[in-house]
């Protein structure tokens, strides 16, 4: 069962469903109004305070679990260091006129591995 407005959802054996739909549906109905209050928080009016940056597609490890195809992670694209500087800009600006001063944003590092890029990142 999904009611995907508000992200409520349950999962029934069903052989349990008919008695269990009841129940079910009374509970939803009780805490429908907080659901739609918490959903429209999490959709409209939450302000993102980490981003995941990736100035590379390129790795030169191999793990088991990646997701990146082989191909890329050998010969992918790095981003410049106009790209990068203009990128971290637009997400200070964005950070500096969305956030309340006390909250903290991050910028993590992410996904391949930006040591690649170091000489795009780090100015010597």
């Amino acid at each position: 069962m999904i009611e995907p407005d508000t992200a409520f959802w349950a999962i029934v054996e069903s052989a349990y469903l008919p008695e269990a739909l009841k129940s079910l549906v009374e509970s939803f109905e009780s805490k429908k109004e907080e659901f739609q209050k918490e959903m429209h928080y999490l959709r409209f009016e939450l302000k993102p305070s980490a981003v995941y940056f990736n100035p590379t597609e390129r790795c030169n490890l191999n793990c088991s679990y990646c997701y990146i195809p082989e191909k890329i992670r050998k010969d992918g694209k790095d981003m410049s260091k106009e790209e990068i500087f203009r990128s971290l800009e637009i997400l200070k600006e964005f950070f500096y006129e969305k956030m309340a001063i006390q909250i903290k944003p991050q910028i993590i590092f992410h996904g391949s591995e930006p040591t690649l890029v170091k000489n795009n990142i780090f100015l010597l």
